[in-house]
Parts: structure tokens; sequence; C-alpha cells
């Protein structure tokens, strides 16, 4: 696919993302939700104690044009390519509780 393919794609997913979210995107803030996350990660999986499991991964991008707020070689991975790295964490349910990306600056 094409880098304004793969730009595309990656709008539309986060769009998706942030329509059908459930309330908002957030770490539970009760016992109740902790121990409610905790028992379904146990029930589903066998693992104990468990309240998100965290993935992160690198969405290339094009390389950004050089500005007063942005450096280019920023952005250049250890693979040599640029990308934003983007971090998530999920509950049981496959809900998201946190992300963590720089995806601002690549909108803007």
């Amino acid at each position: 696919m094409s880098q304004p393919t793969i730009s595309r794609c990656i709008e539309y997913i986060c769009k998706l993302v942030v329509e059908r979210k459930h309330g908002e995107v957030r770490f539970p803030n009760s016992v109740e939700e902790y121990n409610r996350i905790k028992t379904g990660f146990y029930s589903k999986f066998g693992i104990k104690g468990v309240i998100g499991a965290i993935d992160c991964t690198h969405v290339g991008i094009i390389a950004p044009a050089l500005s007063n707020t942005v450096v280019p070689h920023d952005y250049m991975n250890r693979k040599g390519y640029y990308s934003i790295n983007v971090e998530a964490v999920c509950d049981d349910e496959l809900i998201f509780r946190h992300v963590n990306c720089e995806i601002s600056r690549l909108m803007s």
C-alpha cells in the first residue's frame, strides 16, 4: 500500500476508536471496576491480578517538514524509518483504557 493510503487508514481507525469508545478512554477508578477487570482476566485467561494488557507498535509516517516545533530526526526510529510510537492498554473486554502516542504532531 502507498503511504497516503496508510495515513488515511490510520486516520479512519483513530476516528472509529474515538466514535465507538465506551464513555472515555480512562483507566479504572474504583475498587469495583478493578475487581471486575481482574475477575475477567482470571476467568478468560487464567491470569491473576491483571487489570490491563499493554502493547506498543511503531506506525510509519512520512518524514515531517522542518519547523520551529518539529525536528524530523526526532521521528526516526532505530530501524531507520520515520514513525510514531503508539502504546495502548486494554482491559479483559478489549476496551481501550489508556492510549499514548504523538498523533497530534502527525495531524498538525
